[in-house]
């Protein structure tokens, strides 16, 4: 057995999508409630910004775990340990820490695009669905 104790970056925390999206569907929640609240639907449109910010920062977890690799261990850009015929795990796992990135980059790309759209046609779009509710 191996005595490594892998510790995971804080930014896997900051920036998983399990948190992100359930802050999401209550920035929107609360986006619909104020809309309908103050009737006013251009409330539901300020609520796609931080939809955005919630995009962008969910793909930011690569910038944030790697930073600007000063520090970096150039050892670890090896699938031998230096030296010797052992595999080095560190490189395997920043390879899986990668794809993960790249995967959570996408779902943040998703979520700006979602934001773009209610930023934008956030309004129109209530008052098409619910007419006669938004009458000043």
């Amino acid at each position: 057995m191996s005595d490594a104790k892998f510790k995971r970056h804080w930014s896997f925390v900051v920036c998983d999508k399990k948190y992100l999206y359930p802050a999401a569907a209550f920035v929107l929640l609360l986006g619909l409630f104020v809309s309908f609240y103050f009737r006013d639907p251009t409330q539901l449109s300020r609520v796609g910004t931080f939809i955005i910010g919630i995009g962008v920062w969910m793909s930011l977890r690569y910038t944030l775990r790697e930073g600007i690799n000063r520090t970096k261990n150039r050892t670890d850009s090896s699938p031998v340990l230096p030296g010797t015929n052992r595999l080095n795990m560190k490189f395997f796992n920043q390879i899986a820490f990668s794809i993960g990135d790249a995967q959570l980059q996408i779902h943040g790309f998703v979520l700006v695009v979602i934001g773009s759209l209610l930023a934008s046609y956030g309004d129109i779009a209530l008052i098409q669905l619910f007419p006669g509710s938004f009458d000043q």
